[in-house]
């Protein structure tokens, strides 16, 4: 399980729920009956790169008002910092 401070200061836990080695890794959140699960696919590509796809689903009471975009505004930004991170290894 991992921790996130979320919005308003709350602390929410994401329990991963299925990993596989060099294939994918699936989160899940519950917070007050609304569900999200993020799915990081990694795909191979030529010359030992990698593809990485995140996806996510929310449902629940408030899935489209209210977690929506708080899950989902800042995967851009997550994605540069991983590209940059990635980089440099």
């Amino acid at each position: 399980m991992i921790q996130h401070a979320a919005a308003r200061n709350r602390c929410i836990t994401s329990t991963l729920i299925d990993v596989t080695e060099n294939v994918a890794i699936t989160d899940e959140i519950i917070v007050d009956g609304t569900r999200v699960v993020v799915f990081h696919e990694i795909a191979p590509q030529a010359n030992c790169r990698r593809r990485i796809t995140y996806r996510t689903e929310i449902t629940g009471p408030a899935a489209a008002a209210e977690f929506d975009p708080m899950v989902t505004d800042d995967f851009a930004a997550v994605l540069s910092a991983l590209k940059k991170l990635a980089e440099n290894i």
